[in-house]
């Protein structure tokens, strides 16, 4: 592959990280009128909406113009198997996501589905967090004493690990809503505002790392 065609690959991965940021930062404000109690029913289903676009941008960013870099440098097939697979799983957890938001918005068993939708949530970070961590290990070849690389290094290493317990978290706070121990909605509330918290992150430090790869500054 070229130079030219490593920055169109990289400029595809940075919008679509760029995207879920941006995304998230719509979800945590989305959240935070919903807990202060401004349409918590409605403002949290579009929440969920716009966190499940988030995934799809991420996973669309990476996987559809990205899949044969990873191949290339992935340092063997089973690591690019498990990065592929976790870009997999970020298609499903948004479209299924998006798919409970819209149910939720139009008022079929809100509370329900809202719950559903922060387990699937809570599960798809887990199970991308992978990904991330594998994202990390790519810049093999770059200048180790290149400040950039390093402070978006640390960056993805952070995103990973928030990854792992915001979805431990969310998956635990909506399985407590769906059985109904404490309050559901403020519940599932807490969790999509932890979760777009959680976007807002990875896609930013996807971002930055995608650029970096390449020493594009």
């Amino acid at each position: 592959m070229d130079n030219t065609q490593d920055i169109k690959a990289v400029e595809y991965t940075a919008t679509g990280s760029s995207a879920e940021a941006i995304v998230g930062i719509g979800a945590l404000v989305l959240s935070i009128l919903a807990l202060a109690r401004v349409w918590p029913l409605q403002l949290g289903a579009i929440a969920a909406i716009a966190i499940g676009t988030g995934f799809l941008f991420q996973g669309a960013g990476i996987a559809a113009k990205y899949s044969r870099i990873l191949s290339r440098v992935a340092q063997n097939h089973t690591q690019a198997v498990e990065m592929k697979g976790g870009f997999t799983t970020e298609f499903l957890g948004g479209i299924s996501g998006i798919a409970l938001g819209i149910l939720a918005l139009l008022n079929v068993a809100p509370l329900v589905l809202l719950s559903i939708s922060v387990i699937v949530f809570g599960a798809t970070l887990l199970i991308g967090s992978g990904t991330t961590a594998n994202l990390n290990r790519l810049e093999n070849g770059n200048d180790e004493n290149n400040q950039m690389l390093r402070i978006t290094e640390e960056m993805v290493k952070g995103a990973a690990g928030a990854q792992i317990l915001l979805g431990l978290g969310s998956i635990t706070l909506g399985i407590l809503a769906l059985v109904g121990t404490g309050n559901t909605m403020l519940l599932s509330l807490v969790a999509l505002l932890a979760i777009g918290a959680s976007e807002f992150i990875t896609g930013a430090a996807l971002s930055s790392r995608m650029m970096g790869i390449f020493g594009i500054q």
